[in-house]
């Protein structure tokens, strides 16, 4: 994907955390707690059967804008394995496990 998608996701992620930092904050808490109760570095949680994993979370509210003001192409590939991983690389804050 062009570098464009890329530009204004980071310009997004940065207008959110100025916007709304308190929600911002919780979320870092918790999804530092989420972390902290991993048994392993690819999030895995004792007695969890799930197959699939998510790369990263964030909040509805920075979902919501992404949505919304990314083009149908450019929020297809955030959507996109390839979206994910380099969201999740670029933003460590999102992650739900130590390792993409």
């Amino acid at each position: 994907m062009s570098t464009t998608a890329k530009t204004l996701i980071d310009a997004y992620v940065r207008e959110y955390t100025l916007t709304f930092p308190l929600e911002w904050s919780a979320f870092l808490r918790s999804n530092k707690e989420k972390l902290s109760r991993s048994t392993d570095s690819f999030g895995e949680i004792s007695g969890s059967d799930l197959v699939e994993r998510k790369l990263f979370e964030m909040p509805e509210t920075l979902y919501a804008i992404l949505d919304m003001k990314l083009s149908k192409d450019d929020f297809q590939w955030f959507r996109s394995r390839e979206g994910g991983q380099w969201f999740a690389r670029r933003y460590p804050a999102f992650r739900t496990s130590e390792r993409t």
